[in-house]
């Protein structure tokens, strides 16, 4: 075995470590909960799925918001207001 292989892993000093980057796994945010303030309200067909992902990232955030939905008169579907 040659002791070339080992040249591809030289040893450097002073080289500085950079920040973390925060890697994003999982799919993409389907609503846009986070970025919602009180009295803001968003559009969807599923009722039912915007108030449990609107719910479930208030409580895996530590957030104390509250939501409300209901039928959209004007287009098809739901709208959810955050209220709290």
């Amino acid at each position: 075995m040659s002791k070339d292989i080992y040249k591809v892993h030289e040893i450097e000093k002073g080289i500085p470590i950079p920040d973390k980057i925060k890697a994003v796994t999982g799919r993409p945010r389907k609503y846009p909960i986070a970025e919602m303030e009180v009295g803001d309200s968003i559009a969807g067909l599923n009722r039912g799925g915007m108030y449990a992902s609107a719910t479930s990232w208030s409580r895996r955030n530590d957030k104390d918001w509250e939501f409300t939905t209901r039928m959209n008169l004007t287009e098809p579907g739901f709208r959810m207001w955050r209220t709290k």
